[in-house]
């Protein structure tokens, strides 16, 4: 196991819509076993794990015996926990770049030539694509694309890929932590192994449970744009940055993580009105050569953050300047990811080359995103992109 050359933290701005103490107490209320996970994911074998990552890594991990090359392909711009569950599980990475207009990926059957299996983001609720009848694996991620759809099927609930979930803050189903992962009933090799290797995790008590769902209801108040700029501005709490490294606590879900679910899924349809309302109008902002998060096909793109190409000197200024910085955290702006995957780790864990992701490499340099959530409104979204243009025009020293 190689341990990533670097940690590194990044801002979160408030979630879209934390489940908070109305939803948990409706669905306790509600709950019962018409409820039970295994019916709701009727094709799928469910593990309810501690974290989105912990979720890949059990999956990464279980299917190391039966890989035969030994690699996962993954974007070469996404969010570095799904590198490093790979990594940790024993693969190596390929890298695979991103479309030329925006940060999806599109794989036709030429990409997927020596691919086993591969990885699709579905970054900030974009829909990423696999040619009808690929001979690969598909790990379809729904950690930021819960509230979208593609071919008419929510991300991560398709009967021939393996699903993911994440309720971490940021998420479609925000949440104080938790995750699920789906692995269809027809690959029973691989949920032979996964299942005892879940077995040997720690269980969730009741009292971790509680904590979990009391944790989760305090903090939707980080959804309201005042609270969130009060709270980020007090330093030593750290509010508002998450680390990446290679760590996995073995903590298995269980009633809180289920409980957390059902509450996710009843703001669904909430969330995803907002997201479309919010898109809309940040649409009407942009100029044409951003990032286009247009519905397409059967696809539907319900977007938890925003994405947006901004020049290289706005980014830079975001993620470096201290006190831009801090302003663009209060606003809910993110630097998102700031470097490739290929920058995060060394050549022993990643098998391909920095030069075959050009697109990647620009949107390290170029992408932010913009908050979407419930108290997001038309005045945020105008000072927003006024604090945007006084960066690029130099205004703010």
């Amino acid at each position: 196991m190689v341990i990533p050359r670097m940690r590194f933290f990044r801002a979160l701005p408030p979630a879209g819509g934390f489940i908070g103490f109305q939803q948990i107490i409706k669905t306790l209320v509600n709950f019962s076993e018409t409820r039970e996970l295994s019916l709701r994911f009727p094709n799928h074998h469910v593990y309810l794990v501690n974290s989105g990552k912990a979720a890949l890594y059990l999956y990464f991990f279980a299917s190391y015996k039966k890989s035969k090359l030994k690699e996962i392909a993954i974007a070469g711009y996404t969010c570095p926990d799904v590198a490093t569950a790979a990594i940790a599980a024993g693969f190596k990475l390929k890298l695979l770049d991103l479309n030329s207009e925006s940060s999806r990926l599109d794989l036709d059957s030429d990409r997927l030539k020596d691919i086993e299996t591969v990885v699709l983001s579905n970054l900030y609720g974009q829909v990423d694509e696999v040619e009808d009848g690929a001979n690969v694996v598909v790990i379809d991620d729904a950690c930021q694309a819960a509230l979208s759809f593609r071919d008419d099927t929510p991300i991560g609930l398709a009967g021939n890929k393996i699903g993911v979930y994440s309720f971490g803050r940021g998420k479609a189903h925000s949440a104080s932590g938790g995750g699920l992962l789906l692995i269809p009933r027809t690959m029973a090799a691989i949920n032979s192994e996964a299942s005892e290797i879940y077995s040997s995790w720690e269980k969730e008590g009741s009292l971790v449970s509680a904590v979990k769902l009391v944790k989760c209801a305090i903090y939707s108040i980080l959804e309201i744009p005042f609270f969130y700029r009060l709270i980020v501005s007090l330093p030593f709490l750290g509010i508002g940055e998450t680390r990446v490294e290679l760590k996995f606590s073995k903590l298995r879900g269980g009633f809180g993580t289920k409980i957390l679910f059902f509450a996710g899924e009843l703001l669904k349809i909430n969330k995803s009105k907002t997201a479309t309302q919010l898109k809309a109008i940040y649409q009407s902002r942009i100029e044409l050569n951003s990032i286009p998060c247009l519905d397409r096909k059967k696809n539907v793109e319900n977007l938890i953050r925003f994405p947006l190409n901004v020049t290289e000197k706005v980014k830079a200024k975001i993620y470096k300047d201290s006190k831009v910085k801090k302003r663009a955290q209060e606003l809910g702006i993110s630097y998102s990811y700031p470097l490739t995957i290929a920058d995060y780790f060394d050549s022993e864990c990643v098998s391909s080359s920095s030069e075959v992701i050009p697109n990647a490499i620009r949107h390290a340099k170029t992408l932010i995103t913009l908050p979407i959530g419930p108290y997001v409104t038309k005045k945020d979204i105008d000072e927003i992109f006024e604090f945007l243009k006084k960066i690029e025009n130099e205004e703010i020293v």
